[in-house]
């Protein structure tokens, strides 16, 4: 876990696995659906593939095993080739 501190994790430690447990059932419930579409809403990229790409993309960092769920994988390719995609991090051109 790199977003806290090493003390702040070891006083919520035993919530981990409920975390992820709340965390794969709301992967499955993406991947299901992806299963079926290759965006949230509607059949072209939108503020919805926006707003879960934020946290979905970096899952693995909070101990999720992405593998496991392949749609959502290829759905993570199509957002980050989309025009105008930054990576997050980089800096914006001027």
């Amino acid at each position: 876990m790199k977003f806290v501190s090493k003390e702040e994790l070891s006083k919520k430690e035993h919530l981990i696995p409920e975390w992820h447990a709340k965390g794969n059932a709301a992967l499955a419930v993406m991947e299901g659906h992806l299963k079926h579409n290759e965006w949230f809403a509607g059949a072209q990229y939108s503020l919805a593939d926006i707003a879960l790409y934020g946290y979905t993309h970096c899952a693995e960092e909070g101990g999720f095993d992405l593998k496991n769920y392949p749609a959502i994988c290829a759905w993570l390719k199509r957002v980050a080739s989309t025009d105008g995609y930054v990576k997050m991090g980089m800096p914006v051109a001027s």
